[in-house]
C-alpha cells in the first residue's frame, strides 16, 4: 500500500481528533471518530497499521460497490431486453410486471 495514502488517512485522523478536542461534540474521542471499541483499542495501539487495514477496508468496500454497480447495469439492461421482447410478443405490460415479479426483480417504470 502507497505509504502517501496511508500519511493522508493519518492526517485526516489527526485533523478529526484536534477538532474534537476544540469542543462542543458531546460524544468521546472513539464515537466522534466513528470507531468501535476493537477499531479505537487497535488505533491507539498501532496507529499507522489501523491506518492501512482501513483504506484497505475501504478499497474492498469500494470494489464490491462498483461490482454490485457492474451487475445492477446488468440486469437493468436484461429487464429493459426482456420488456422488449415480451411487448413484440404482445405481453400486456402488467403481465411483464407479474413475470418480472415472480422472478424477484421490481423496478420503476420510465415511460419515454
Amino acid at each position: 500500500m502507497n505509504q502517501q495514502l496511508i500519511d493522508t488517512e493519518e492526517l485526516r485522523i489527526d485533523d478529526l481528533v484536534e477538532k474534537w478536542h476544540q469542543g462542543g461534540s458531546g460524544v468521546s474521542l472513539r464515537e466522534f471518530l466513528g470507531m468501535s471499541a476493537d477499531q479505537y483499542d487497535y488505533w491507539l495501539k498501532e496507529p499507522e497499521a489501523y491506518c492501512k487495514t482501513s483504506l484497505l477496508r475501504k478499497e474492498r468496500r469500494q470494489k464490491a460497490a462498483e461490482q454490485s454497480l457492474v451487475v445492477m447495469s446488468r440486469i437493468v439492461a436484461n429487464y429493459s431486453l426482456c420488456e422488449r421482447v415480451l411487448r413484440v410478443l404482445d405481453i400486456p405490460l402488467d403481465e411483464v410486471d407479474a413475470i418480472f415479479g415472480n422472478a424477484g426483480i421490481s423496478m420503476d417504470r420510465h415511460q419515454g
